[in-house]
């Protein structure tokens, strides 16, 4: 990237604005082995754009503002927004990972669970399959908040999982298993370990 010129004093609030709208959108500029120059990363959905882009996407931007102001160059956007190397999955981490050894900083993958709906009605058919394969109403609960836990909070690992031995047929496929959640649903306690031996 080459130096970049400043803009003059009264633009530099609205691209102080504009740079927050392109964080918040969640770009930030890299550098890495994949292109020899710097280009803008979405930590949101990895597209990797050239820096070009950010001058078509100011003019939009600026259609919506009251004060308007020129365009500062590509190299003084991108060198106002977050630098990165690349892309790691942290959850529960800030937007960017800085590595305490390298110090390269990474774009954080991870997105935090929002809801989007404040309520929704549970169908019917959803409380009876829970009560037909939890009769005990203390498990049913206790399984009801382990799924609602592991949902709504994906970055928290629980301390302890859910087992669900039984015989073929009685509806545990119909469990969700988000991955890495450890909810397993088991047919037969060889599929624990195979090294475990079972009467």
């Amino acid at each position: 990237m080459t130096p970049a010129s400043q803009p003059p004093e009264a633009s530099k609030a609205a691209i102080a604005a504009y740079v927050r709208d392109l964080e918040e959108r969640g770009f930030c500029a890299i550098d890495d082995m994949s292109a020899n120059q710097t280009r803008l990363l979405n930590r949101m959905d990895g597209t990797k754009l050239p820096l070009s882009f950010l001058q078509g996407d100011f003019r939009t931007y600026q259609r919506g503002q009251e004060i308007p102001c020129e365009f500062p160059g590509v190299d003084y956007v991108a060198a106002c927004l977050p630098h990165v190397v690349g892309t790691k999955f942290m959850p529960g981490a800030g937007m960017l990972f800085t590595d305490p050894v390298t110090r390269m900083s990474f774009a954080n993958t991870y997105r935090t669970y929002e809801p989007t709906h404040q309520h929704a009605q549970v169908s019917p058919l959803f409380t009876q399959f829970f009560e037909g394969m939890f009769q005990d109403t203390r498990e049913r609960q206790i399984v009801l908040q382990y799924l609602a836990h592991i949902i709504q909070r994906p970055s928290e690992r629980p301390s302890w999982h859910i087992m669900i031995p039984s015989d073929t047929g009685v509806g545990k496929g119909f469990l969700p298993a988000p991955q890495g959640t450890g909810f397993a649903a088991l047919r037969t306690g060889r599929q624990i370990s195979p090294r475990w031996t079972f009467a």
